[in-house]
């Protein structure tokens, strides 16, 4: 799992350890929901090679500044899939396969790749969705610098219930007002 999250990571120098961290933070995510052990390993390592797919991805889209047209959009939009489908033919890897698959659903059904809303997008998936958005956010990236953790924290509440699950939300939160979260909380002033 770890070499499939090497091989996406070695594209672009922006997101190198990006699956290091949202695993990190989607344990630590997992932990604060009392989830079991079992659960637990189960979302690290979805979200550890959450991003497979984007190995099917061409570098100029990946690695674009300027914001993506409609086609570019329609071509990102396809990594779950295709992160599914890479990982479908090994079968240690069949728990995780749905996680993935829907780690870019939202709350109110308006992700994709297959627009499920509510309790039908896997919990799991809710998990790395919220970490996913929370790491990329306090992350600079080629295209913008990072967010202070309280601006972030400040997006993930505005979305709760459409981009995501109010009570993973709500878990980001406590771990962040309790400096749980390490690195990736830095500059938390407050929490709104």
């Amino acid at each position: 799992m770890r070499a499939f999250a090497n091989a996406i990571e070695a594209r672009d120098e922006f997101t190198r350890w990006h699956s290091t961290r949202v695993a990190d933070i989607s344990r630590r995510i997992a932990r604060k929901l009392d989830l079991s052990e079992r659960n637990v390993q189960l979302v690290y390592w979805a979200a550890t090679v959450h991003d497979v797919g984007k190995i099917g991805i061409p570098e100029q889209i990946l690695k674009k500044k300027d914001p993506l047209n409609i086609d570019e959009i329609r071509i990102i939009r396809q990594h779950p899939q295709i992160g599914a489908s890479i990982l479908y033919p090994i079968g240690a890897f069949k728990e995780l396969i749905p996680i993935i698959q829907h780690h870019h659903e939202r709350f109110d059904g308006t992700g994709y790749p297959d627009g499920l809303k509510g309790a039908a997008i896997p919990f799991l998936s809710r998990i790395v969705t919220a970490a996913d958005a929370f790491e990329a956010m306090t992350s600079d990236r080629c295209y913008r610098k990072a967010y202070s953790c309280d601006k972030v924290l400040y997006k993930l509440q505005r979305n709760a219930s459409t981009q995501f699950d109010p009570v993973v939300v709500d878990a980001v939160t406590e771990l962040a007002a309790s400096n749980e979260l390490g690195e990736y909380g830095r500059v938390l002033d407050y929490v709104i």
